[in-house]
């Protein structure tokens, strides 16, 4: 088996010199069970041959750039062809972050090290956005999603008046006061901004409402953007009539 990091030969190790020690795949989920992202780490454990001190330094030097100072696409196991890739591979080109290396390290420092060879371990990570949109339009996955009514006023006011030398007496000073219905959430979407809901109560000529609304920044992972957050608030004002009744939108992941 033949690992290759990149196209170049410089990422190129020699044949059954590197061992794929780990591979595995982490799957992120949205509060609606949808699958968001997924995560693909491969460990490689493996060696690098060569006689001298100044020879090992060389090789470690250019080591090092192929891992760190070189982007590349793609990073794998071949088979002994060196042209068929094994399961045990990393394609940038479905990640949101490319190939990226998250680890390096020289884990060993005992007998032959750095007099024949020098044992290295190197992890590798993509990341998958597994969900759809462009980021331009509408969103095709909402990740998270809240919103609550909140109710005041309807009935009397009451007001409690002082005395000089007494408890205080407390008196109606209207019969029906104004009621006050907040419609408020907040939401984010993978893709592109969510759709804000739509007005739980009509408006008449004897009720007005307040709007605001707000969207957020994305945040941009990698190559990509996620997360764009939008938030609303909605406030009823009813001059008369019986108190309407009615329960927040529930989530939905479209």
């Amino acid at each position: 088996m033949i690992y290759k990091h990149g196209t170049d030969t410089g990422g190129q190790h020699d044949a059954n010199t590197v061992t794929v020690s780990s591979f595995q795949k982490t799957i992120s989920y949205s509060e609606f069970d949808l699958p968001e992202t997924i995560t693909t780490r491969l460990t490689l454990d493996g060696v690098l041959i060569a006689t001298g001190q100044g020879t090992i330094k060389k090789a470690i030097e250019d080591f090092e750039t192929a891992y760190l100072d070189t982007d590349v696409s793609v990073s794998g196991l071949y088979h002994d062809d060196g042209a068929t890739r094994s399961p045990h591979f990393l394609d940038g080109g479905t990640s949101i972050s490319g190939v990226r290396v998250v680890q390096l390290g020289y884990p060993k420092g005992d007998g032959a090290e750095y007099a024949t060879q020098r044992s290295f371990r190197v992890v590798l990570e993509t990341v998958e956005d597994t969900t759809s949109g462009s980021g331009g339009g509408e969103s095709a996955t909402t990740s998270s999603f809240e919103e609550s009514l909140s109710f005041s006023g309807g009935g009397p006011r009451l007001v409690a008046l002082e005395t000089i030398s007494d408890a205080p007496v407390v008196q109606e000073t209207a019969f029906q006061t104004a009621m006050t219905i907040v419609q408020s959430g907040s939401a984010v979407g993978q893709g592109g901004y969510p759709t804000v809901p739509a007005l739980l109560f009509s408006r008449s000529s004897e009720d007005g409402a307040q709007h605001r609304e707000s969207k957020r920044s994305p945040k941009l992972v990698g190559l990509k953007y996620r997360d764009y957050g939008v938030s609303w608030s909605y406030t009823f004002i009813l001059a008369s009539g019986m108190p309407p009744t009615g329960e927040p939108n529930k989530p939905t992941s479209t």
